[in-house]
């Protein structure tokens, strides 16, 4: 915005002078561009403002969100009663806020597994890794993530680390809707099986 005002008060008033029309005139013009963008942005601020009706965290990590932040609260209320202070937390494919709000540690290297990190880090080395040093509790989080040609973290990616959730841990809470399964929002805390 400072760069428009700027350009505005110099540049398109050398301009206009230049070609013989009033600067005061492009100024204005300018000015009224610049006032017009201003509103658009401040009105799309006051709106996605509007939108965070939730708060989740306590204290100093208080924040406001929208309705997705209800499920959050809710998990890490579940996460408090079910895992002890020194149990380990997994959040994916991402949202290590959860990590960070809980004062939970993910054991493993991958604090995020959406499907370009998977690319990057390898299939194999990912799931190795969460088999090697199996997080306590793992919080599935919904996302979509077709904009990456793979929509759900599990099914369509991650698939050799799914499964090790699948045959290692259980299910014991469900916030929301059931995550990648339709567009609704939701999240799922697994908790790992004791081996028998």
């Amino acid at each position: 915005l400072l760069l428009t005002v700027g350009a505005i008060a110099g540049l398109l008033t050398e301009a206009a002078g230049a070609r013989g029309a009033d600067p005061r005139l492009a100024r204005a013009f300018g000015a009224g561009l610049a006032a017009l963008f201003t509103l658009a942005c401040t009105g799309r601020t006051a709106s996605w403002a509007r939108a965070k009706t939730e708060t989740a965290g306590a204290g100093a990590d208080l924040f406001r969100g929208d309705g997705r932040t209800a499920a959050l609260r809710a998990a890490l209320r579940e996460i408090e009663d079910l895992a002890p202070k020194d149990a380990t937390l997994a959040v994916l494919p991402e949202g290590a806020l959860a990590n960070f709000l809980t004062r939970r540690s993910n054991p493993t290297p991958y604090l995020a597994l959406m499907p370009v990190e998977e690319i990057a880090y390898t299939p194999a080395r990912v799931a190795a890794a969460y088999r090697a040093a199996p997080p306590d509790f793992v919080l599935l989080v919904h996302k979509d993530t077709s904009e990456f040609g793979a929509p759900a973290f599990g099914r369509d990616y991650a698939r050799e680390l799914g499964g090790f959730f699948a045959e290692a841990y259980e299910p014991v809470a469900r916030l929301g809707a059931e995550p990648f399964t339709t567009a609704q929002f939701g999240m799922k805390l697994l908790r790992r099986r004791t081996p028998r």
